[in-house]
């Protein structure tokens, strides 16, 4: 286009130049004004010359970009006003495929899909879109297909025009490389799977030993302590559990676990006594096992506590457990309306492996556990930290589910 603005401007300015000559041909200063028409005409000559071989520079550098650079103009999608080497190169057409009366920019793409990709820009361009993306299928000169990616950037110049820059590109590379990288995961998540099924059953059998040697035991406080054993693998397998139910298997669902976790204990250490379970718990939040395995030992500890010793055997009770999640910690509390805790309780300094358990968990957290009590309820609440990767585990939708009971 400057190429032909160029050579119309020198075609006028010579016209204009020569007619001025033919009119004073007979005047006294003619021999001034062919000197002056000369002149004119090899200044314009230079210009132009400089101008051509800028413009040229500037086209072959273009034309050699790594990337397969084109412009269309917005108003004639179909007909291609540059195209770099690499474009050529991808599709295997020299350029007068692309300077053709009948060549449409179009031919580039596999048949079914060239009304789509119309559409697509078209649509972009009328929706003021600054940029377009389109996948399709590409086709060769030999008519081998591949997988063709055009990225547009569609730019409205000062006079008013608008043109569509773009770049196309291979993407066969990158999809193989994606679908390597899926298959790889998807190895992954079964090998992980197998992991968590394989210890879930070698906790199982543990467990199920436990019960077999519960039924020799003849003391109760044997008794009593092999059930307190039995909870803490239970607590641990039922993690294991939930990570070979989900998909991706490396957080574990806190709604689910907290409910599976406290009908287990209810069933084992209180069948026939009328405690009622509540529980609210915040929607949607997941840990990874690192975390998940001490919190549910340390929900099973305070758990066992209450349903062993908050009651006495003939009265009702009523335990409640609440997980949420601020911006800066996860809080679980636990609390329930039996006997109390003694005065003096302390994590640190009593004897009790239970609270030991509480503290050194509560520490592997880098969390702090606090016990009290408060019109009739002993609450045990523990804080611990909410890391910058938990938002990964955190999907969409927060909020608090509305109570559970279990009697």
């Amino acid at each position: 286009m400057k190429k032909k603005l160029l050579i119309t401007f020198i075609i006028v300015i010579n016209i204009i130049s020569f007619s001025c000559v033919t009119i004073l041909n007979f005047h006294k200063h003619s021999l001034i004004l062919y000197a002056v028409y000369t002149i004119i005409v090899i200044i314009t000559l230079i210009l132009s010359s400089i101008f051509i071989k800028k413009f040229q520079n500037i086209e072959a550098v273009l034309k050699r970009c790594p990337g397969a650079l084109y412009i269309l103009d917005a108003n004639n999608i179909e007909k291609v006003e540059f195209i770099s080497n690499s474009v050529m190169e991808l599709s295997g057409h020299d350029s007068t495929f692309f300077h053709k009366k009948n060549s449409n920019f179009t031919n580039l793409f596999s048949q079914p899909e060239r009304d789509d990709i119309d559409r697509k820009i078209l649509s972009s361009i009328a929706n003021h879109d600054e940029f377009f993306c389109i996948s399709a299928q590409g086709l060769k000169k030999d008519g081998s297909t591949f997988a063709l990616e055009n990225v547009g950037h569609i730019v409205k110049l000062k006079n008013g025009k608008t043109k569509i820059i773009g770049i196309l590109e291979d993407a066969s590379e990158k999809i193989n490389y994606t679908e390597e990288i899926e298959r790889q995961i998807k190895e992954k998540d079964i090998l992980l799977k197998e992991i968590h099924h394989r210890v879930k059953n070698n906790l199982a059998m543990i467990s199920s030993l436990i019960n077999l040697q519960i039924e020799t035991v003849k003391t109760k406080s044997a008794k009593e302590a092999l059930d307190t054993f039995r909870s803490r693998v239970t607590s641990i397998l039922l993690v294991h559990q939930k990570l070979y139910k989900e998909r991706g298997a490396t957080a574990v669902n806190t709604e689910e676990y907290f409910t599976d976790l406290a009908d287990n204990l209810i069933y084992s250490l209180s069948p026939d006594r009328k405690i009622k379970f509540f529980s609210e718990i915040e929607k949607k939040i997941k840990l990874d096992i690192d975390r998940a395995i001490p919190l549910g030992m340390i929900a099973s500890e305070i758990l066992t506590n209450s349903l062993k010793h908050a009651f006495d055997e003939d009265k009702k009770g009523i335990i409640k457990l609440n997980f949420c999640k601020s911006s800066e910690n996860f809080t679980l509390k636990i609390s329930d309306n039996g006997k109390g805790f003694p005065e003096d309780l302390h994590t640190s300094k009593n004897d009790s492996l239970g609270l030991q358990l509480i503290e050194i968990l509560s520490n592997q957290l880098n969390g702090s556990v606090s016990f009290s009590h408060s019109d009739g309820w002993n609450l045990v609440e523990l804080c611990f930290p909410v890391f910058v990767e938990d938002a990964n585990f955190h999907l969409e939708e927060s909020q608090p589910s509305p109570y559970g009971q279990h009697v």
